[in-house]
């Protein structure tokens, strides 16, 4: 349940069913127990085998197996990795990672800018990477990679 609150589980697919094969039911046998406060108590049971497909069975009734398939993504265990390297609605041929840091001197000038690790979703709400990119935007400094878009 949390994988599916935090979306590493895609929603669309967790109750979709799948058959994983088949149970060959070749005969039956009668079981007796005895139950508290019932008494004895006969059972039937199916002798089974599981098969691939219905034809590969040699017995008289095929019964399909589901199974319930989920579907995971990617992860830093708050948002998925999708949601990470871009803004909500972006699409995912214009996302780009928050890595570029601006280097300055010793009297503040600039000295270029440099290539560095990827910043996380949790990280990026209060990085210096993020502080220092938006500064640039509001100060009229350019316009970091990460927040630019290819023209369609």
């Amino acid at each position: 349940m949390y994988k599916t609150i935090i979306g590493a589980i895609d929603v669309r697919r967790l109750f979709k069913r799948e058959i994983d094969g088949y149970w060959c039911i070749t005969a039956s046998k009668e079981v007796t127990k005895t139950i508290p406060y019932k008494g004895k108590t006969t059972f039937k049971l199916d002798i089974k085998h599981k098969v691939a497909t219905p034809n590969l069975c040699d017995g008289n009734k095929t019964i399909p197996i589901y199974r319930n398939v989920s579907v995971e993504q990617p992860t830093d265990a708050v948002l998925s990795v999708k949601s990470q390297k871009g803004f909500p609605g972006c699409h995912d041929r214009y996302k780009l990672l928050l890595n570029e840091v601006r280097e300055y001197d010793t009297n503040n000038s600039f000295m270029g800018i440099r290539q560095q690790s990827d910043v996380n979703h949790i990280q990026i709400l209060n990085c210096w990477q993020t502080d220092e990119a938006l500064r640039r935007v509001y100060e009229g400094r350019g316009v970091p990679v990460f927040f630019k878009l290819r023209e369609k």
